[in-house]
């Protein structure tokens, strides 16, 4: 203003805030992932707390319907409330198996799987859950990648996206699914800390029906969420899908036009070996033996219930309460010929230790282990130990028909490969630490299970020395100065396709572990008996040598 009060000029200052803003928007949007997974993290905690009990209980139900329904007989009237009891037991099992899955707790076993093949073979089975008015039509790229992926689950989501296109569709509609190699950079996995640049199969189911809405769409994978009346879901489907896809290491996104209908992109990991072919049991097949049993098992009704079952496939059965006292059965009559043992068992030693010790005594043994839980000594981030036989409870008769039979005639097949896994030469391991207190503990760790060791502290270093020299095995830390370990490995895996690697690592999941395929993961801090299981489990030592290496 001027001295008479007149307006003469104005003085603005203008900043730029977009920058900021798309930095606050994306510190909202992380802050957001963050809250949903602790959330997931906090429900999966409760999930996974009640589940060793929950399943021992369905379990002894099982076990106890199944042989009661045996000595009546077929035409009585109570084989129908046997029956209905039956089918109660089976949606318990699922709900359990449910909420393990979206939590990222249920017990996955992955393996090289065509996706093409793995879902034409159960085309029947989906024409049938869809309904006559629905149209499906399956569309996969020639050269497909196999995906490393659980094979039942990785069905069953599939399903779970399928029928709840369905029932947003009200039975009549078109479905395609779509399979499709994809790359992704950097720049594609903005906000997805969880995930890793690199190769992916993608499973994209689209529909034509009427669409979701704006204001529901960030909701549909919560937990328990759903827009269908109650007491026709328990809104659980598409969780458990998005749990699955986190837990194999890959992800599920949602797009959707009200009006245009709804496309769901499931992100599977790409396996680096060719695809094995998926064995399903024909029902005519499952057979007992005469084999003798040995069963581990604290909880008595269980114990007893299993027995039954086994007892009746033709087994001889003997019973042990603890790993302790399995031990001194096992000494007191070695002639057994499978191992049975529950995993989360009270005492001072444990199930794993147990067996350990047995194998080392008996290399030859097989052994299956049974359990409700799905996070314990063979069974990490939800992922059972590579080389393990494993059957979660609850199970039926059949289902553990199957695993006996399977385990039994694994000895067999794996006692060449062991034979010439370790010779009289000492194994090599090449290590890869950039801290040099850690490689020197590490270095000494090894050289007492009589191994040879090479170091190296960089990745760089360690891509050199395997031009140069033949190793053995890699054991190689993840974090690493110059560039990551799982960059590393898939590297080495280029160049030596058999190459057992090692990870040792603070973080709770390391995809190119499942990735890749023959790798073991060795979560810090660790000690000297860790890294001794991790390599029996490779063939890098016996078993035998790991247990008396310390």
């Amino acid at each position: 203003y001027d001295s008479q009060g007149n307006f003469k000029q104005t003085h603005c200052m203008l900043r730029d805030i977009t920058d900021a803003r798309k930095v606050e928007m994306q510190e909202r949007e992380l802050d957001d992932k963050i809250q949903h997974a602790q959330k997931l993290e906090s429900l999966g905690v409760l999930a996974g707390g009640i589940a060793h009990d929950f399943n021992n209980l369905l379990q002894v139900m099982t076990g106890s319907l199944t042989m009661a329904a045996r000595e009546i007989p077929k035409d009585a009237p109570v084989n129908r409330r046997i029956d209905a009891a039956m089918r109660a037991v089976e949606r318990g099992a699922s709900l359990s198996s449910q909420l393990l899955a979206f939590s990222r707790r249920q017990p996955l076993q992955p393996r090289s799987i065509d996706l093409c093949d793995l879902l034409t073979d159960i085309d029947d089975i989906i024409r049938s859950a869809l309904g006559e008015g629905m149209e499906v039509e399956l569309d996969a790229v020639e050269a497909l990648w196999p995906a490393y992926v659980d094979a039942a689950s990785t069905q069953n989501a599939v399903l779970n996206l399928l029928i709840n296109a369905r029932d947003a569709m009200e039975g009549r509609g078109k479905l395609k699914i779509a399979i499709a190699n994809r790359h992704f950079g950097p720049e594609d996995l903005l906000g997805e800390p969880d995930m890793v640049t690199g190769d992916y199969v993608e499973v994209k189911v689209i529909d034509n029906g009427p669409g979701i809405p704006a204001e529901t769409l960030p909701k549909v994978f919560d937990p328990f969420f759903t827009t269908k009346p109650v007491g026709k879901g328990t809104g659980l489907g598409l969780s458990t899908v998005y749990g699955f896809a986190r837990q194999s290491g890959g992800r599920v996104t949602i797009n959707s036009r009200p009006g245009v209908g709804t496309s769901v992109v499931l992100l599977l990991p790409r396996a680096q070996s060719a695809a094995e072919p998926v064995r399903w049991h024909d029902p005519s097949d499952i057979a007992g033996g005469t084999e003798t049993v040995l069963l581990v098992e604290d909880d008595a009704e269980v114990r007893d219930a299993t027995a039954a079952l086994l007892s009746d496939l033709g087994y001889q059965v003997r019973t042990a309460e603890d790993p302790t006292a399995a031990l001194k059965t096992a000494r007191q009559d070695p002639e057994f010929d499978l191992l049975v043992s529950d995993v989360v068992m009270p005492g001072e030693l444990s199930s794993r230790d147990m067996a350990e010790t047995l194998q080392a005594e008996r290399p030859d043994l097989p052994i299956l282990f049974i359990s409700g839980y799905s996070r314990d000594s063979i069974v990490r981030d939800g992922k059972v130990d590579a080389g393990v036989q494993f059957l979660a409870k609850p199970f039926t008769k059949d289902a553990l028909a199957i695993k006996v039979r399977d385990a039994l005639s694994s000895v067999q097949a794996t006692a060449p490969e062991q034979a010439e896994d370790i010779s009289d030469r000492p194994c090599h391991v090449l290590l890869c630490e950039d801290d040099a207190l850690i490689r020197l503990d590490l270095a000494d760790i090894l050289d007492g299970l009589g191994t040879e060791v090479t170091e190296t502290a960089s990745g760089q270093e360690t891509l050199d020395k395997l031009q140069t020299g033949h190793y053995d095995a890699l054991l190689i830390d993840v974090g690493l100065p110059d560039m990551s370990g799982e960059e590393v490995a898939t590297r080495v895996r280029q160049q030596h396709p058999n190459m057992p690697i090692i990870f040792a690592t603070g973080q709770a999941n390391v995809p190119a572990a499942e990735t890749l395929g023959h790798c073991a993961v060795v979560q810090k801090p660790f000690g000297d008996r860790d890294l001794a299981r991790a390599l029996a489990r490779l063939g890098i030592l016996s078993h035998a040598d790991a247990a008396s290496g310390f």
